[in-house]
C-alpha cells in the first residue's frame, strides 16, 4: 500500500545538519521523506529524471542535491542495485511502537536488494531492537509476533548480530506460503540422537500451528505440514 503521509519533526529545523545544506538539498530531502513508494525501512528506487520534475530543476541539480545529502548522511545510495536509504526512517516514522508495523517493516526489508543498504539498516537498528521487541510487546510476542517476523529479515538481524538473537527466532520458523522451514541452528537431540520432545522446537512448532488455525489467510496445506510437524516432534501419530 502506497504510503499517504510524511512524518516530519518540526526539530530538523534546528538541527546543525540539516540547517547547513543548500536549498535544494533541503527540498529534495523534504520531498524523498513524502515520496508515496518510500518502504517502511525508509528506501526507494532511484529515480533522479522523475525527482528533478517534481521539483522543477535539472538533473544535473538533482544530482549534486542528492550527492550533499549522501556526503551529510541523510541517505545511502547504492549505485549498483539503484537504491537509496534514508537513514533515520524507520525510527522516526512512529512504526516500531506498533507491533503490525514492525511485522510490515521486515516484509518491506526482504524487498532492499542493496546488501549495504541492508546490513546498514539493521545496524541502524542496534543489537538489542528484536531483545526490545519482546520486552516492549510481551503479549504479541507470547502470542506470534516471532513466526509473523519474516525470515529474511531475521536471518540479516542475526549476521549482524549473533549474539543477540532471542532463543525462539534462533529455532525453525513456519514462514507463509510454501517454503520448507529454514533451521538457523542444529535442532538439539536427546539422549537417543532424537529431537528431543521437550526442547524449543517443539514449542515454536506448537506456536507455529496456533499462528495458521488463527489466521483467516493460512493455506489447508500449511496447517496439514505444521501438524504434521508437531506430530513429529512428540512422536503421535496426526
Amino acid at each position: 500500500m502506497a504510503r499517504t503521509e510524511a512524518r516530519i519533526f518540526t526539530s530538523i529545523w534546528s538541527d546543525d545538519e540539516f540547517f547547513a545544506l543548500n536549498s535544494d538539498a533541503k527540498l529534495s530531502y523534504l520531498m524523498l521523506l513524502s515520496q508515496p513508494k518510500l518502504s517502511r525501512c525508509g528506501v526507494l528506487d532511484v529515480t533522479l529524471r522523475s525527482w528533478s520534475e517534481l521539483l522543477g530543476v535539472p538533473k544535473s541539480s538533482m544530482i549534486r542535491a542528492v550527492s550533499s545529502l549522501i556526503a551529510a548522511r541523510f541517505v545511502v545510495v547504492d549505485n549498483d542495485t539503484e537504491e537509496l536509504w534514508i537513514r533515520t526512517l524507520a525510527k522516526n516514522d512512529g512504526g516500531l511502537g506498533q507491533p503490525n508495523m514492525v511485522v510490515s517493516m521486515t516484509f518491506d526489508f526482504e524487498g532492499i536488494r542493496s546488501r549495504v543498504i541492508r546490513r546498514q539498516f539493521i545496524e541502524s537498528l542496534g543489537a538489542g531492537f528484536l531483545e526490545g521487541l519482546e520486552q516492549h510487546f510481551q503479549k504479541a510476542w507470547a502470542q506470534d509476533l516471532p513466526q509473523r517476523l519474516r525470515q529474511g529479515f531475521v536471518k540479516g538481524f542475526q549476521e549482524v548480530f549473533p549474539e543477540h538473537l532471542p532463543q525462539v527466532l534462533a529455532q525453525p520458523l513456519r514462514v507463509r506460503g510454501r517454503a520448507s522451514p529454514i533451521s538457523l541452528n542444529p535442532k538439539p537431540l536427546n539422549g537417543s540422537g532424537e529431537p528431543s520432545r521437550t526442547d524449543p522446537e517443539l514449542t515454536q512448532a506448537k506456536s507455529a500451528l496456533a499462528a495458521l488455525k488463527r489466521s483467516k489467510d493460512s493455506d489447508p496445506d500449511e496447517i496439514t505440514t505444521a501438524e504434521k510437524r508437531v506430530a513429529e516432534l512428540t512422536g503421535v501419530a496426526p
